[in-house]
């Protein structure tokens, strides 16, 4: 008994293993947002600046676009969702990522920003590692 229990212990070990669960890692997220270009009435970019670092404080370098989510969870009234435009590694600093962010496009229709306050979920993911934070806007 005590050997196919410890058999069948080794299956799920492996199982989860090849799931790539038993590896992930909480990333370390922190973000801030400016709306620079933002403006009410506008469509223009919104940027997001995220820091990732992984548990043992190293900076998360070599991500792009897919590797980000912005939900704009709390809008300003009537304010739209958003979509990432771009998403760059800033250039002096590893570990920290510049996310361009613009009002989403629906069914052709370009929306714009509206006056008030935006909360953005901001999630990265990295193979099954995963962090997550809240950036705060004001237009």
């Amino acid at each position: 008994m005590r050997k196919s229990l410890l058999l069948g212990l080794a299956l799920v070990v492996s199982v989860i293993a090849l799931n790539g669960n038993a590896l992930a890692v909480a990333l370390d997220t922190e973000a801030a947002a400016s709306h620079v270009n933002a403006a009410t009435g506008n469509s223009e970019s919104a940027l997001l600046l995220v820091s990732v670092m992984d548990p043992k404080g190293a900076p998360v370098s070599g991500l792009g676009p897919s590797n980000f989510k912005v939900d704009a969870t709390i809008v300003a009234p009537g304010g739209a969702l958003v979509d990432i435009t771009e998403a760059n590694e800033a250039s002096r600093a590893p570990g920290f990522y510049i996310i361009d962010v613009v009002p989403t496009t629906f069914k052709g229709t370009q929306y714009t920003w509206k006056t008030g306050t935006y909360l953005f979920a901001v999630t990265v993911t990295k193979g099954g590692d995963r962090g997550q934070s809240i950036a705060e806007m004001e237009i």
